[in-house]
């Protein structure tokens, strides 16, 4: 996850562009390159247009059945496929999915997100902190940021503060 000094997940064009930069996109891209499905729910994915990924399949979740004109794609060329699911039992999903997959890379808002922690099903999260004055009160944003999410169970195994962005890992 993204989130700058303030918190924030997104600005004001709703989207984490306006608190993501360079740097963090560029972990991003790597973390994708790394997993075999992508989550994300439908409000994430319309807001940041999601399209297929060249890394690995994608699922949009909705609760509600609401996809927002989202359209699901078959997977292609050097596309994965995108499937919209709906999932009234987020917890249940996420263990079903574990049984076949060995890296499910999380892209969800923050109620999802809180949710699946909640239940304690996130084994590993990087979050950035991007916008802060140092890298201490980068620090004070993120242990916000854990203890609101209840992030609380994993441990934080390493932070590294680049390119004016707090980057820290937590694991289970």
């Amino acid at each position: 996850m993204v989130i700058d000094s303030k918190m924030r997940l997104f600005g004001d064009s709703q989207t984490s562009k306006d608190v993501s930069n360079e740097t963090d996109r560029a972990l991003l891209m790597h973390l994708r390159s790394l997993a075999d499905l992508i989550i994300t729910d439908a409000a994430t994915a319309a807001a940041e247009k999601y399209r297929a990924s060249k890394f690995c399949d994608i699922e949009i979740w909705s609760k509600s059945g609401d996809f927002r004109r989202l359209e699901e794609t078959p997977g292609r060329d050097s596309r994965h496929a995108i499937s919209l699911q709906t999932v009234t039992d987020a917890t249940s999903r996420i263990e079903g999915l574990r049984v076949s997959r060995d890296s499910i890379l999380l892209e969800t808002g923050q109620s999802l997100t809180a949710k699946l922690a909640e239940s304690q099903l996130i084994d590993f999260a990087s979050i950035s902190v991007t916008g802060a004055d140092s890298a201490e009160s980068a620090a004070v944003t993120l242990d916000s940021f854990v203890k609101q999410m209840g992030f609380n169970y994993l441990e934080l195994v390493g932070q590294d503060w680049f390119n004016e962005t707090l980057f820290a890992r937590f694991q289970r």
